[in-house]
């Protein structure tokens, strides 16, 4: 091999081996942080047990509730042909469950790991591109995974990661063949983006951003205009060709119901979600910043950090405001309201783009550029204007709520972007020799704790994991197959115990009316659990049913002879 290709592979290599152990300890006890990834192993699971059969997940107990009434799946399901989808991208659990049928729990760790691995890969070959110095591309390789919430989502079992990686290097090709004039590149760019699209919806968004940024920096360029176009219809179609096969629609289940309440029922089983409640605001501001409703702490954090930044940001880019002490004084204040935060985020997951991504300051501060033109092609303005067009069109468009979420899951893929705008703008001011030293304590203080923040929530992550077990261990042991619950996502989180199939009630009435249903099919022996803080008791008998308790939860249903 030649040697100038072995640092590469050094770092790719020690970035797996710390991906594949922290995967392995997050991922192996198949518990998950929240409900959307527990869904993806739903599907995983019913594909595997299925033989890849159908996409549908079964519903054993559709015989006692054929008209769907106590669905287990909460509201992330449509039903299409009376069998029952859920609302999420295939391809991922797709190509999971070949890997979990033959490596089991393992290859699901590798499928992250890989991931994980290209985007950082991705991230050096961007440094390459813009001929940064050493070790420059090497720091962005490791900054892009560990000093972003991507490295959290390679730890966890979900979808964002690899739609992230079609991302990142499709960026990359449009990039270098706006450098190169080259066809291919940027036919590879756009086909890149489809796959990407085929992975997670909001890259459909990134997907109009990046071509009208592509469209008005290359109007003038026919032979390149429309090369990201034909690559991602090319990649496009077959994604919406076997959608359209598998689902009866092309844009797929993550698509079609939210869009066009494809297959979706005319209500849920469960009867409240917290999003619903929620105003346009509230849902914008979980994908800036973390503020807790009337909670002061995380209010005052988000106003210091707000100063902080000004004053970075309006200290560099106001020539009489270039003050060594405003810088100073400026980054203190920042680092305190970062500090709140912190302290937050040791027990609560922290949301939103500004608080788990400290080095914005930097993208803030865009500087001149560094290096040649080719034409009127730059590629950092390229990366400037698509990063800052998605995430506005994800603040005035996005609908989504995102539920319990580490950083601002939705914009994910502009992570990785905004490093590379950081340390674009990091060296273009270190040209500067009297600011050098500024910019790297500056460099150095940001990356440095947005480096502690994803630590923090990667400790929240292996708690809430471990904090699940006993949970699991208890419905394992429970010698009942069939369990009720009102709380709505207990059996998608239970998902990796076998030979139990549940059902959900809002209550102990509908809890009542189940009963005749199960013993109709010969079902004896149940559990309900409840959600914590709730009631959900059966009485001694209902109708010509006697119900004699076996334990806290566990009953026996004795039909009158």
């Amino acid at each position: 091999m030649n040697g100038r290709f072995e640092p590469k592979w050094k770092h790719l290599g020690g970035l797996g081996l710390i991906l594949l152990v922290s995967g392995w300890f997050s991922i192996a006890p198949l518990t998950f942080f929240t409900v959307d990834s527990a869904v993806r192993f739903v599907q995983i699971k019913a594909l595997v047990t299925q033989n890849w059969q159908t996409l549908a997940v079964p519903y054993p107990l559709q015989a006692i509730d054929p008209n769907w009434e106590h669905t287990p799946y909460y509201y992330a399901y449509s039903i299409i042909e009376n069998r029952l989808y859920l609302n999420i991208s295939p391809f991922f659990p797709l190509v999971a469950s070949y890997l979990f049928a033959g490596l089991g729990r393992l290859g699901l760790v590798i499928l992250l790991v890989v991931g994980g691995v290209l985007i950082g890969w991705a991230a050096r070959a961007w440094g390459e591109l813009n001929q940064w110095p050493h070790p420059f591309p090497e720091v962005s390789l490791w900054l892009t995974v560990f000093g972003t919430p991507v490295v959290f989502y390679t730890l966890e079992l979900w979808d964002h990661v690899w739609g992230v990686v079609f991302v990142v290097w499709s960026v990359y090709f449009i990039g270098r063949a706006g450098k190169n004039g080259r066809f291919r590149d940027a036919f590879l760019g756009g086909g890149m983006l489809g796959l990407g699209m085929g992975q997670r919806p909001e890259l459909y968004l990134f997907a109009v951003a990046m071509g009208l940024v592509w469209l008005v920096m290359n109007w003038r360029c026919k032979k390149l205009l429309f090369a990201p176009v034909l690559g991602g219809i090319t990649s496009l179609l077959p994604i919406w060709l076997v959608q359209w096969c598998w689902v009866g629609h092309p844009l797929g289940m993550a698509v079609a119901p939210h869009l066009f309440d494809y297959g979706r029922p005319d209500s849920y089983p469960v009867s409240s979600y917290e999003g619903i409640t929620l105003t346009r605001a509230i849902k914008v501001g979980r994908l800036i910043a973390h503020i807790q409703g009337r909670d002061l702490f995380t209010f005052a954090a988000f106003l210091l950090v707000i100063v902080g930044v000004a004053g970075l940001v309006l200290g560099w880019r106001v020539p009489r405001w270039r003050q060594p002490r405003l810088f100073y004084v400026a980054l203190g204040v920042l680092l305190v309201g970062y500090g709140l935060w912190l302290v937050v985020g040791w027990q609560t997951p922290l949301d939103g783009l500004l608080t788990t991504f400290p080095p914005i300051v930097f993208v803030l501060m865009q500087t001149p550029k560094r290096g040649e033109k080719n034409g009127r092609f730059h590629p950092n303005d390229f990366l400037l204007a698509t990063t800052l067009l998605f995430i506005g069109l994800m603040l005035a468009v996005w609908p989504a709520f995102g539920g319990t979420q580490w950083g601002a899951r939705y914009l994910l893929a502009a992570y990785p972007l905004l490093v590379w705008l950081a340390i674009h703008n990091f060296l273009a001011i270190c040209t500067q020799p009297a600011w050098q030293q500024i910019a790297r304590h500056l460099f150095i203080a940001l990356f440095a704790t947005s480096l502690l923040i994803q630590l923090i929530g990667v400790r929240l992550l292996f708690k809430t994991h471990i904090g699940q077990i006993p949970t699991v261990q208890a419905i394992d042991a429970l010698p009942a197959e069939v369990l009720i619950t009102n709380h709505p996502f207990l059996p998608v989180f239970m998902s990796r115990v076998d030979d139990k199939m549940w059902l959900y009630v809002n209550n102990e009435a509908e809890l009542a009316d189940l009963v005749p249903k199960l013993t109709s099919q010969q079902i004896t022996e149940i559990a309900v659990v409840p959600l914590e803080g709730s009631s959900l008791r059966l009485p001694p008998q209902i109708d010509n049913v006697f119900i004699e308790p076996q334990g806290e939860i566990l009953y026996r249903l004795i039909p009158k002879e």
